[in-house]
């Protein structure tokens, strides 16, 4: 289940353009801007119940996080390594020269179908994707890689607007729509749906949450 690579590849500049914007301030989440700009910033009380174990070292994904990641990495008594990926991390970088930022943690190369080539299995105890698995070329691939670079027992976290390729009138990088029927996450376009726990191997307990548009998915990797 995959969206066309030229189809994709369209949509990248529009997106380089979007953070452009965002890191010049001209924003309407100049709020979000400063946050992610600050140093010292906790990591999120949601996900602290998700770290099994009470590790002392927390090694950390955030999947498509653009130039500056949303998670902070001050946890009280434990050391916490956050590694944002993204597929335009190069464009990024040349974006924060030009306006001279530097992010408190640097955004590296990465894409979400190939995070286990990249990483290697079983090297991350927490993972997050905000507002970019739509994004993808293969949402379902990029959620069983995620999966699979999890220690076992250890969560992810998503979180998507609904049905955003059909508002975007699937333009760019908007061909994938995510939904919640009989408390089951599926992606979808005209191609068909798929069913996101049904196809991940891994897959564990999960907990969905729907807030307004927005779609929480919680998916914890099988012990």
């Amino acid at each position: 289940m995959t969206a066309t690579r030229d189809k994709w590849e369209e949509g990248l500049p529009e997106e380089v353009a979007f953070w452009e914007d965002w890191l010049a301030g001209r924003t309407r989440y100049a709020e979000d801007r400063a946050l992610r700009l600050s140093s010292g910033r906790p990591f999120p009380w949601w996900a602290k119940p998700l770290i099994p174990g009470n590790p002392k070292r927390i090694r950390v994904l955030d999947v498509g996080a653009g130039p500056v990641t949303a998670l902070g990495n001050v946890w009280e008594a434990r050391t916490i390594s956050i590694v944002p990926v993204d597929p335009l991390a190069r464009e990024y970088d040349a974006v924060l020269g030009k306006y001279g930022i530097t992010p408190p943690i640097r955004t590296r190369y990465g894409v979400g179908e190939k995070l286990v080539e990249q990483f290697g299995p079983e090297s991350f105890d927490f993972a997050y994707a905000c507002n970019c698995l739509d994004h993808a070329l293969d949402p379902v691939e990029c959620y069983r890689q995620m999966l699979a670079v999890l220690r076992p027992g250890c969560s992810l976290v998503t979180f998507h607007e609904a049905n955003e390729a059909e508002h975007q009138n699937y333009a760019g990088l908007h061909q994938w729509n995510f939904s919640v029927r009989d408390n089951r996450l599926l992606v979808w376009n005209a191609g068909g749906e798929t069913d996101v726990v049904a196809e991940c191997e891994l897959a564990g307990g999960f907990r969905i949450e729907a807030e307004r548009q927005y779609i929480k998915m919680t998916l914890t990797r099988k012990t």
